[in-house]
């Protein structure tokens, strides 16, 4: 499969995205809690017990501004639209308003909408989809929120910014009451356990218990900061809870009237909703920083712990990295958060802790967000010494001090490196040895210092008359950890040795052009270089050489990746949204497209299997699959433009089963990948060819007995029960009687006898008589279409049920068979698939037949044959490489 607009890459599946700034809503089904939380175009199920998403929705057209749940139905408002959701497929749609929607309510079997461009309030019946009136509110009603109160039939009260309340019935659609306010702008109302009183937040921090019938305050609080959200505990305590604007949550007695505790930064933004779980003491809140949070009141005095959470990036990410595997991420952010993504299990996603900062900032008396650190510019992670020390370094926006951070312990690490620099200096390029022992730090003056990352030790520089004399942008270090190679704005890539700290050799880039980013293949010893001229150039490190030239992005390249085996470099420029994939061997660009919006960092898996991006403005990370690696795709020629490329969502790529069957502008690599299945022709009768079958088929065969063990059942099986004896063997079916068979003669003894041939009895199978009329006619194709068409588990049975009889005649045949393949070097992988099965199963057998042992021997000559050519091409190609190396290199 491909995808439109690129020939390698197609949009998988977007993560790290857990709230926004809509509030979700909570539901309880049976004895489970459920949160559906919107998020950009789609929205999430979350189970709450565990935090798990179990669904995600439909994407819509564009961002969800309100979302309401009730039974199975959820209730989107998108633009003008509100879409009707069951088990996250859209149903239905309700149309109407002439201005984006605002607010959603659900009265019984009527739903209310409220759009504050059109200043109409809509009465929906969602069950038929039709519209039961429509009742225009004043202009001067700037609505902020919509409730219905307890016992209050057919009536809503309505909160608007300019202070006032008012009560209106929707069915006769009449102002019932209006309610002065409290000269300030209603931020949030919500109904109190008990009937007539309402809790009404306003946006100068007051929130006032009002009883709507008797229209009386009862009492008001008063909290630091607009009140962003409301909720009651149900479970027989008198407690509120309220959100602010700057991340806290406020607690309040409500029989006592007066404030419990305040936690302190819950949310590193505005708190959105608040919503406390039906009779238990559990809070569930969510903010504008990406965050969804259940908190728990177990405590003495009433206050909340947290219990768990899902948490992304509170802003957009600025590096992000593959560690280890292809189902594992790192990724820092302008939030200043080092956070681990895990692909497959996303609850063992987390951030690295950068300590007790709560407790801190009560005893220093500072804000939370201040103790934090730095955005990290930097970071590089390695997995040697994993277990016993730091193996994370890192270094900060505008800060002299590089860090350290250990993933054994999700936490921030001890050691803090500063560079040696005569004068102040920032640290803006950092690396760790391929030991895992040593951490280097390159500074904006163009020093370079090495320190121990257990002891944290300064171990030396990387210095002197010949060193840097700018920022150095950029440090790797060679796969047998010996060489040190930093580039600069200089203009220069310098190589240094690790052990003595001396000047290797200096290369200059054309015109002492600055260099801003490199990267190093540690496989291949290729490092790719960025300059300021937009070009990539690609130099061998063994032997100091210049062996690549890309040209093609016209901005400024944001972040460069190679594949494992540096068989592709992936390019992309953040200015123009640009993207390309780079073939090192040809030197030629094999993809080109845009993305939705600039990418700011970009990495390839160590399997080559998914590329992931980090975007602009925008808190997660997207994952794309390599379409190479997945499935059959044919490089085509380059569009004189790239195209526009809709990046992964939240739900995954999109199931095409069901799409239109117009397929205009879709690639035809179905159809090219058909026609070359069709073409079984060799190139020349002296190539060794494969077949074209995938990998799967040979290599399950040759493991297929440990596969079997792997998936046998651990239970034994039961006995089973005996039959009940009921009918005697001696009576037979009425009419019937036993038969005999008539003597046979054996026409070259003239005995007769009545015992049967079993032998003659057996059944010959399809691929035995394949083999046989192949044999006559000299035409093996049939029998390797027939082995093509079965499964591995087939092809075992049939080699193995290979009968002895007749002193090994179809054993002979199928020797016969794979001799033949082998001569004429064709499903070369296959034949020697064959051939192990056929030997671990026959060998006993074959070394009492001096004819089979003959034929084996042949097989054997045929393979030392076809491995002398072989080899001989290797060793044409090693000395043509080797040639090529000296002749560089000097």
């Amino acid at each position: 499969m491909s995808y439109q607009g690129s020939q390698v890459f197609y949009p998988y599946r977007s993560i790290g995205l857990y709230s926004s700034s809509v509030p979700f809503d909570l539901q309880k089904q049976g004895t489970v809690h459920w949160a559906t939380v919107p998020v950009q175009n789609t929205y999430q199920l979350f189970r709450c017990d565990n935090l798990k998403v179990v669904n995600v929705g439909e994407q819509f057209e564009s961002s969800v501004k309100v979302l309401v749940v009730h039974g199975q139905s959820t209730f989107v408002g998108v633009g003008n639209n509100i879409h009707i959701c069951v088990r996250g497929k859209k149903v239905g749609t309700l149309s109407g308003h002439t201005g984006k929607i605002s607010t959603l309510l659900v009265l019984g079997n009527y739903l209310l909408s409220y759009s504050n461009i059109d200043k109409t309030m809509k009465l929906w019946d969602y069950a038929q989809t039709t519209l039961c009136s429509s009742i225009e509110l004043p202009e001067y009603y700037d609505v902020t929120a919509i409730m219905h109160p307890d016992t209050y039939l057919n009536k809503v009260l309505i909160a608007t910014k300019q202070g006032p309340l008012y009560l209106w019935n929707i069915r006769t659609q009449k102002l019932i009451y209006t309610f002065d306010g409290w000269n300030s702008a209603v931020s949030a109302v919500v109904q109190s356990p008990a009937v007539d009183v309402v809790a009404i937040g306003l946006d100068d921090g007051r929130i006032v218990m009002h009883n709507l019938k008797l229209d009386k305050t009862l009492f008001t609080f008063k909290q630091v900061g607009t009140v962003t959200g409301l909720s009651f505990r149900t479970d027989g305590h008198n407690f509120m809870v309220s959100g602010t604007a700057s991340g806290n949550i406020v607690v309040w007695n409500l029989e006592k009237r007066v404030m419990v505790t305040q936690y302190q930064s819950a949310h590193r933004g505005p708190v959105t909703t608040l919503r406390f779980f039906e009779r238990e003491p559990l809070l569930m809140t969510s903010g504008t920083d990406n965050s969804l949070k259940i908190w728990i009141f177990d405590q003495l005095n009433g206050s909340p712990r947290l219990l768990k959470q899902r948490s992304g990036h509170s802003k957009p990410p600025t590096q992000i990295s593959f560690w280890l595997r292809s189902s594992q991420i790192l990724s820092s952010a302008q939030d200043g958060s080092l956070r681990y993504f895990a692909l497959t299990k996303d609850q063992q996603s987390r951030e690295l802790s950068q300590g007790s900062l709560a407790s801190q900032s009560r005893k220093q008396n500072r804000d939370i967000e201040d103790l934090r650190l730095s955005p990290i510019n930097h970071f590089v992670a390695s997995p040697m010494k994993l277990r016993r020390w730091d193996n994370i370094l890192s270094c900060h926006r505008g800060e002299a001090k590089a860090r350290t951070w250990s993933v054994a312990k999700w936490s921030l690490g001890t050691n803090q490196f500063v560079s040696k620099s005569p004068e102040p200096t920032t640290i803006t390029s950092v690396a760790i040895t391929n030991c895992g022992n040593f951490g280097i730090i390159g500074a904006k003056s163009g020093w370079i210092d090495q320190y121990n990352l257990q002891s944290g030790i300064h171990r030396g520089q990387f210095t002197g008359p010949d060193g840097h004399k700018a920022e150095i942008t950029g440090l790797e270090i060679t796969q047998l950890n010996n060489v040190l190679i930093s580039a600069s704005l200089d203009g220069t890539i310098k190589l240094w040795d690790l052990q003595t700290h001396a000047l290797l050799h200096t290369i200059e880039m054309p015109g002492v052009m600055p260099i801003t980013m490199i990267k190093l293949n540690k496989e291949t010893n290729l490092l790719a270089v960025v300059g300021d001229d937009f070009h990539v150039r690609l130099y061998d490190c063994s032997t100091r050489n210049l062996v690549r030239v890309f040209k093609g992005h016209q901005t400024a390249i944001s972040d460069i990746s190679f594949s494992s085996t540096a068989r592709w470099l992936v390019t992309a420029s953040g200015m123009d949204c640009e993207v390309r994939v780079w073939d090192v061997p040809s030197g030629r660009c094999i993809d080109w497209f845009l993305t939705e919006s600039p990418i700011t960092s970009l990495s390839l898996s160590p399997n080559g299997d998914f590329l992931a991006t980090s975007h602009a403005g925008e808190k997660g990370i997207s994952i794309w699959a390599n379409g190479l690696y997945f499935s059959n795709l044919f490089l085509k020629p380059l569009p004189p433009k790239p195209t526009l490329i809709t990046g992964p969502t939240l739900a995954g790529p999109v199931n095409t089963d069901d799409a239109d069957d117009d397929v205009e502008g879709v690639d035809l690599d179905e159809e090219l990948w058909k026609w070359y299945k069709e073409d079984k022709e060799q190139l020349d009768p002296s190539l060794i060819t494969f077949s074209s079958q995938p990998k799967s088929v040979w290599h399950t065969l040759l493991n297929l007995e440990t596969i079997k063990e792997r998936n046998k059942s651990q239970v034994e099986p039961e006995a089973p029960k005996d039959a009940p004896f009921i009918l005697s063997s001696t009576v037979t079916a009425p009419g019937k009687a036993p038969v005999f068979t008539k003597a046979v003669v054996n026409e070259a003894t003239g005995v007769s006898s009545r015992i049967l041939d079993f032998n003659a009895l057996r059944p010959k199978t399809k691929f035995v008589s394949l083999l046989e009329r192949a044999a006559r006619e000299g035409d093996y194709h049939p029998v390797t279409e027939h082995l093509k068409s079965v499964s591995p588990s087939a092809i075992d049975y049939e080699i193995r049920s290979l009968s002895g009889e007749d002193e090994g005649e179809e054993m002979e045949l199928f020797l016969l068979f794979c001799k033949n393949q082998l001569e004429a070097n064709t499903n070369f992988e296959l034949v020697q698939a064959y051939l192990n099965v056929f030997y671990k199963a026959h060998w006993e057998f074959l070394q009492t037949e001096e004819r089979l042992l003959q034929l084996v021997k042949e097989i054997k000559d045929c393979h030392k044959k076809q491995w002398r050519e072989l080899l001989a091409l290797f060793d044409s190609n090693l000395c043509l490489l080797s040639y090529f190396g000296d002749a560089f290199a000097t």
